[in-house]
């Protein structure tokens, strides 16, 4: 779950990343910086080493959806591998209860439009919206994520 809210700092936002892991909640805060041809916000783990970077297109009507990219390093696994995913964020307007602790990853065979239902937005033509979603996280040669393994670089 990604909140942003008003905050300090140059342009008065600031977001919160939380996720739910099998180790345990992570939680990552810090600013959001608008820019003209981009949203950009950097978190940093509250307590701990953990950052992500998110560059995202810049916001367009009627503003409810976002996507682009999140970068960092890998949290779980044997290794800190650096990797990249595509990512899309939802606009909640009203989260219904238990919106807060939702995990926010899907099984390859769910859908992405009735995860949105379950959150409480009304999606009408679900199969559009599962295939277009689908086509743009998962696109391009590396199947939306990106990750350097270590025997490349070492």
């Amino acid at each position: 779950i990604l909140s942003i809210e008003p905050g300090p700092g140059m342009h008065g936002l600031t977001a919160t990343y939380r996720e739910s892991l099998p180790t345990g909640q992570l939680v990552l805060g810090g600013p959001v910086t608008p820019a003209k041809r981009a949203l950009y916000v950097h978190l940093k783990e509250v307590g701990g080493d953990a950052q992500f970077f998110i560059s995202l297109f810049p916001q367009s009507q009627p503003g409810s959806v976002l996507g682009g990219y999140m970068c960092g390093t890998a949290i779980i696994g044997p290794e800190a591998q650096p990797s990249l995913t595509r990512i899309l964020i939802v606009r909640l307007r009203a989260p219904l209860p238990g919106a807060a602790s939702w995990g926010g990853y899907l099984l390859p065979d769910q859908s992405i439009s009735g995860d949105l239902a379950s959150l409480g937005i009304a999606i009408e033509q679900p199969e559009q919206v599962d295939r277009q979603l689908t086509r743009f996280l998962v696109g391009g040669s590396d199947g939306g994520v990106h990750q350097v393994p270590p025997a490349e670089f070492r």
